[in-house]
């Protein structure tokens, strides 16, 4: 589906492009991704960028695994 989002792409509607439209949507309405936040236990940030954009994600340990707390992105623009 991501490629139908870049410029002078014909737009066509594939069987694979339903798939993930179908798999991104029960993703969304399923149980929360995000975890309550605990302060008396350690966060880990995790940030990655390029020129351009920037990402962080804030995550927990809950048990074996990591979940995340909060996450933030932004594109970034030459002037």
């Amino acid at each position: 589906m991501f490629e139908l989002t870049k410029k002078d792409i014909d737009f066509v509607w594939d069987l694979g492009c339903g798939k993930t439209f179908e798999a991104l949507k029960k993703t969304l309405v399923d149980a929360p991704r995000l975890i309550w936040p605990n302060f008396k236990k350690q966060f880990c940030l995790d940030v990655d960028w390029s020129p351009k954009g920037v990402g962080a994600i804030l995550s927990q340990r809950k048990g074996k695994l990591e979940k995340v707390v909060a996450c933030a992105s932004k594109s970034l623009t030459i002037t």
